[in-house]
């Protein structure tokens, strides 16, 4: 069906969608020392959501042999949210003490 390839089209469109969204925010992030003006809680929420979208999306995959775009576009979403949240960690950490351990957390990062 036609409505069905192009409702695959426009769920693949949503990576460029999502890079453009992505890259000035990781520029940002990676650019600047100071992330204060960043959520990482919001960031979070979203890795959240894009991980149960790639599990719908890969469940039904493997079960129905559908959602590929979804399982695709959601992938990657995943990468994105997550990447940024680490390097919000990794710039927190900086921040608070140029000799701390980058990769530990405390309640503060939040």
């Amino acid at each position: 069906m036609l409505i069905l390839h192009l409702a695959d089209l426009a769920q693949m469109a949503t990576i460029g969608i999502s890079l453009v969204g992505y890259l000035p925010q990781l520029t940002l992030i990676l650019r600047r020392h100071d992330t204060r003006n960043v959520s990482l809680a919001t960031w979070v929420m979203w890795t959240v959501s894009a991980a149960l979208a790639f599990f719908y999306g890969i469940v039904h995959y493997l079960i129905d042999n559908c959602c590929l775009a979804l399982t695709l576009t959601s992938s990657i979403n995943l990468i994105l949210c997550l990447t940024t949240s680490v390097a919000i960690l990794i710039k927190r950490r900086q921040m608070a003490d140029p000799k701390t351990d980058a990769f530990s957390l405390s309640g503060s990062d939040f």
